[in-house]
């Protein structure tokens, strides 16, 4: 009978160890200084201040800072252009997110057929808009919505269509803007969906289809709930990018008509950078705009641990 005893690392190897991966780690450190200096400067660092920011009333011109306490919150809490704001950002938000995700999955199922050709070029299609200028992008789609010379009244001509105040009108600027962004972010999506596709285990895909399952049911019961990653990810990507508008808004529409596009960080850029240079009131609504997008994340992450299951996860089974 043959047995086995366990491998005793010896004193000397154990000293050998240790300074080699002292070594390894003290490289890894100086490897990610440069990115955690970057985070740093850019990001932590401008926090911070935008923090203690908007808890004082700062001269700009004058070089000075006061303490104010929740002044700025207080009277950020009193204005209704900031109610007004933040419905803006609401109404963009889950006007746009849905129908972005949504059309991008049926893209990428579509994509995703077997046998199709000329997937990988109809991708690149899609994708082509999420990578080009955010400015061009929105000087192009301004002028296709004009009133008098947009192509697409010229197009709703051809109907019989009266011509839209597309950027003019109250009722018709916010709908503009979600059109562009569908157009501009669902490329995006659909390659990350496409990459949660290719995840998904074709023997399972097949097993249903050998049982009897249509392709409707093999989407919903197997394809669909392996994508909940993937799709729980797009979800909270774009719900942060919505919230954080500001280009397109600037370029299109300029906050109006009568403030119907005037979101947050656009609010943030008026009283920040316009008028009165009222820095600490606009760093306010800046952690306001903060607080609320990491309460939906935080919302959004906590409720799918219902539904969102990861590759070897293991669960109670209550």
């Amino acid at each position: 009978m043959v047995t086995t005893q366990p491998l005793v690392m010896s004193g000397r190897s154990r000293q050998r160890e240790g300074p080699r991966a002292n070594r390894s780690q003290r490289g890894a450190y100086v490897l990610l200084l440069p990115a955690m200096v970057l985070f740093a400067v850019f990001t932590f660092i401008p926090i911070v201040w935008t923090i203690v920011l908007s808890f004082e009333n700062y001269n700009i011109f004058a070089d000075q800072a006061t303490a104010a306490g929740f002044h700025n919150y207080s009277a950020l809490l009193h204005s209704p252009i900031f109610y007004q704001s933040l419905l803006s950002t609401a109404y963009y938000t889950f006007g746009s997110v849905p129908v972005t995700v949504a059309l991008a999955l049926f893209l990428a199922v579509l994509l995703n057929r077997p046998g199709l050709w000329g997937s990988n070029i109809f991708q690149t299609i899609f994708f082509l808009p999420y990578i080009l200028s955010s400015v061009g992008a929105s000087l192009v789609w301004k002028w296709m919505f004009d009133t008098n010379f947009g192509i697409i009244n010229a197009f709703l001509g051809f109907f019989g269509i009266s011509p839209v105040p597309w950027l003019t009108s109250p009722s018709t600027a916010m709908p503009a803007l979600i059109i562009m962004t569908v157009w501009g972010g669902v490329g995006f999506a659909v390659v990350l969906f496409q990459a949660g596709l290719r995840a998904v285990p074709t023997e399972l895909t097949e097993a249903a289809s050998i049982d009897g399952a249509t392709g409707g049911q093999r989407f919903w019961r197997i394809t669909f709930p392996l994508l909940a990653p993937t799709t729980l990810f797009v979800l909270v990507i774009s719900i942060i990018n919505a919230a954080q508008v500001f280009t397109t808004v600037q370029v299109m529409t300029a906050g109006g008509p009568l403030n119907a596009t005037n979101v947050l960080v656009y609010y943030v850029y008026q009283v920040a950078f316009q008028g009165t240079f009222n820095l600490s009131y606009g760093a306010a609504i800046a952690i306001v705009l903060f607080i609320i997008i990491l309460i939906l994340t935080a919302v959004m992450m906590i409720g799918s641990r219902r539904f969102v299951y990861y590759e070897g996860e293991t669960r109670d089974a209550n």
